[in-house]
């Protein structure tokens, strides 16, 4: 009885954040530019998009984004050595700020055909909220931070 009320007040870091909407935008494994770490990187605004876009992504026009109501944000994996990697958001919560973005890494299963070409998986979706100021990747399996973009001033 004491321990309740004591820990009245208390909220736990499994506590329940509040859920974001969120469509993706353009998912692939060939993105335009590589990296050896992942990478999130958000844009607020219109020009920022098709500029981010232009440089990750490369080919095709961007979709079209209302940044009075969204937020883009790219997330772009490692690179890897051979085909049969993709990246998929499954989830968005917020965090003040923050969108905490659940997203899974598929990988080709063991012993599978691959090609053997260097490939970048990317996603790119548009969250709910012109507010969010930073996004947080986390593995939707196993729930460790993976990458996290720079604040927005």
């Amino acid at each position: 009885m004491l321990a309740v009320l004591l820990c009245g007040g208390c909220t736990t870091a499994g506590a329940a954040q509040p859920k974001a909407t969120f469509r993706e935008l353009k998912s692939g494994a060939y993105a335009a530019s590589s990296s050896s770490a992942p990478q999130v990187i958000l844009a607020a605004d219109a020009d920022a998009y098709r500029r981010i876009w232009g440089i990750l992504i490369g080919s095709g026009s961007p979709p079209q984004v209302d940044f009075s109501r969204e937020t883009a944000v790219f997330f772009l994996d490692r690179q890897r050595n051979t085909g049969g990697y993709s990246l998929e958001a499954r989830s968005v919560a917020m965090e003040g700020d923050t969108a905490i973005v659940k997203v899974s890494t598929h990988a080709p299963k063991r012993g599978s055909a691959t090609t053997q070409v260097l490939t970048t998986p990317f996603t790119v979706i548009a969250v709910s909220g012109a507010a969010i100021h930073a996004a947080r990747w986390v593995d939707a399996e196993h729930g460790a931070v993976v990458a996290e973009s720079a604040k927005k001033p």
